[in-house]
């Protein structure tokens, strides 16, 4: 205890320091009793008439915390209330940047400086946490519990209104939420049958723009989700949670840019690289019933459970750039004069008066307006299927060919010969390919009518359709396998036993406009099965090969330099998704190769009745012991 300089008899309790040289005296908080504090200088004499039922706090200046009735005010030297006794709870936050004080009434939280201004309002659910200079803060309502966003100078840069604030991917933007009950999920009819939609919570959903403090996307959609900075607003209907990091959304919704301006309306799906859309229409969702075939699982087994499946029956798709020209010029040459005369969107584009439909013109769409796939300009310049195999090229199907096989783009073998475009160079290849995938910037691989793979560029196939396996490429190496049956048979995946095949190895040195070949050894069919399965598997799942020791055995006949050269490219050969080395259509088989008659190469522990290779021992059942002492034997092994 700090007693009065001064005072010959100090009368206090106890004596705490608080400030010195106020008028060439020290200030103390005296404690007179259990609940009675004044301020008294080094004479131990009373300084005005300031009291407080806790001991007194010294904030800044002249300025001292008091306790009256249960409640926090604040007091100048003289006596004068500089804030009222109003506050429930009153402490000094730790920023160094400003003096300011966490301060409680009625169970809200808010801040303010020592003159009483309030910083933060005094209208929150929790204490308000210390923040930085360029820091915000979710903080609760404790009036509506509703959410909003404040910054360091307590700014409201979203007010407390919305139900749920999510981040978003882009952290300049927010996620809001009005309405709904997150903890009950909504009950949607589809088909005749209640289902539950697959949605955040059942609120509305829109967006906030942070760095311009405003919102650009109205609360107004179930769902909206962030793709390559173009906002996706609408209703989930079904996710493919296969892919967490690349999930297919699949609804109705609304295209959206960064400054909150609606580009096009009510499709289905979109792919979008940096120049091009892939808008799809007409893929509907269908509830199915089955039946329970797990009590524990979906409930009583006579009962059953639905479940959702996407329909891609009556489903197109449109290809335009970031202006919605089309890249697919127009080819419903069925079209009347009169019905022309009529369709909106084909004057939007200032069709010349007497001209007519024209015959190769690609049509722009009208930004902000809503389609769906019978309005007459989707009609025009649809495809039935269009995918992007890298930034500037994609691959599709039109509707003409697509219409006589009645698949399924996203699962079935792809059995329709499919066009390639070239967005960027304006270029259309007519359906040639039953599969493609992007080599590099310039490149791909396709796979032609005839199963087999070669390369080409927008201009020409470098290599035509020859190879059954081409390697990922690097540094502008790939390698090619052809398969050949010993017999020569035409098809080299007819079941037929007996049949050994050969396979051809060529290097392929890829340059811009130009790729050579070089052939530099053979393989048997099982040696090339073991650079593509898995060694243990059951169920002929493509192997990851990238790190294996297989593939030094399998070029350990190459001379010493050509083996470092083939060795090194395999090495560095990057990953393909679920299969590392090659390329070729995921419907594609190669299974054919493995000769039942031969151990399986890849197999470390091939199954046999030798006890010496067996993994486990099972001499014990034949030591002529009974079963209770096997038995023991085996515990106590």
């Amino acid at each position: 205890m700090i007693k009065p300089l001064l005072c010959e008899e100090c009368n206090a309790l106890e004596y705490n320091f608080l400030i010195k040289d106020y008028n060439g005296m020290n200030i103390y908080s005296a404690k007179i009793d259990e609940d009675y504090y004044i301020l008294v200088d080094d004479y131990d004499i009373a300084i005005e008439n300031i009291q407080s039922e806790k001991p007194i706090v010294h904030l800044d200046g002249n300025k001292f915390l008091c306790v009256a009735n249960g409640k926090y005010g604040i007091v100048d030297i003289e006596g004068w209330e500089i804030i009222p006794f109003i506050f429930d709870w009153f402490e000094k936050r730790n920023e160094d940047s400003r003096i300011c004080y966490n301060v409680e009434i009625d169970n809200r939280w808010g801040v303010i400086d020592s003159h009483g201004k309030e910083i933060f309002r005094i209208k929150y659910k929790k204490k308000i946490p210390e923040l930085k200079q360029d820091s915000i803060e979710l903080v609760e309502s404790a009036d509506t519990n509703r959410f909003g966003l404040v910054n360091f100078e307590g700014e409201e840069i979203i007010p407390t209104i919305y139900t749920s604030i999510i981040a978003c991917e882009n952290p300049q933007y927010i996620y809001i939420t009005i309405g709904g009950d997150e903890n009950r999920p909504q009950k949607v009819l589809m088909n005749g049958c209640e289902v539950e939609r697959s949605v955040v919570g059942n609120g509305l959903t829109g967006c906030f723009d942070l760095l311009h403090k405003k919102e650009i996307i109205q609360p107004k959609f179930h769902s909206i989700h962030m793709v390559d900075n173009w906002f996706i607003a609408g209703d989930d209907f079904y996710i493919d949670r296969d892919d967490f990091y690349h999930p297919q959304y699949y609804g109705e919704y609304y295209l959206y840019d960064t400054n909150g301006t609606k580009i096009i309306g009510k499709f289905n799906h979109c792919e979008i690289k940096k120049d091009f859309f892939i808008l799809d229409f007409g893929i509907t969702i269908e509830t199915k019933w089955a039946s329970s075939l797990c009590e524990t699982c979906y409930g009583p087994a006579d009962l059953g459970y639905y479940y959702n499946t996407l329909n891609f029956d009556n489903a197109c798709a449109i290809i335009v750039d970031k202006n919605l020209k089309s890249l697919v010029p127009r080819h419903l040459l069925k079209e009347s004069l009169e019905e022309i005369k009529f369709e909106y969107d084909f004057l939007w584009n200032n069709l010349p008066t007497g001209k007519g439909l024209l015959v190769g013109e690609s049509p722009t769409l009208r930004k902000g307006q809503e389609y769906d796939k019978d309005s007459q300009i989707i009609k025009s310049i649809n495809v039935a299927y269009a995918s992007f195999l890298d930034n500037n090229t994609i691959i599709y199907s039109p509707i003409e060919l697509y219409a006589q096989i009645h698949i399924n783009p996203y699962t079935e073998e792809e059995k329709c010969l499919r066009g390639i475009i070239y967005c960027r160079e304006g270029i259309i290849l007519k359906p040639l390919y039953l599969a493609a995938k992007s080599l590099n910037e310039e490149l791909i691989l396709v796979e032609g009518g005839n199963k087999l793979v070669g390369i080409r560029d927008s201009n020409k196939e470098l290599i035509t359709p020859k190879f059954n396996l081409i390697t990922n490429s690097y540094n502008g190496f790939a390698i090619g396998f052809t398969i050949k049956a010993s017999n020569a048979q035409e098809n080299i995946e007819d079941e037929i036993t007996n049949i050994e095949y050969e396979c051809s190895l060529v290097l392929l040195t890829i340059t811009e406009h130009k790729v050579s070949e070089t052939e530099f050894m053979k393989l048997t069919g099982s040696e090339l099965y073991s650079l593509l399965y898995n060694r243990n598997s059951v169920t002929s799942e493509y192997c990851f090969v990238k790190g294996r020791d297989n593939y030094k055995s399998v070029f350990s006949r190459l001379n010493e330099n050509d083996r470092a050269f083939i060795e090194g490219l395999w090495e560095k050969i990057p990953k393909d998704y679920n299969r590392e080395v090659f390329w070729f259509p995921y419907y594609r088989k190669f299974d054919f190769l493995w000769d039942d008659e031969n151990q399986d190469p890849t197999a470390t522990n091939y199954f046999s009745s030798d006890d010496n290779n067996d993994y486990y021992n099972w001499g014990y059942y034949n030591d002529g012991l009974d079963m209770d002492q096997q038995d023991e034997c085996f515990y106590n092994f």
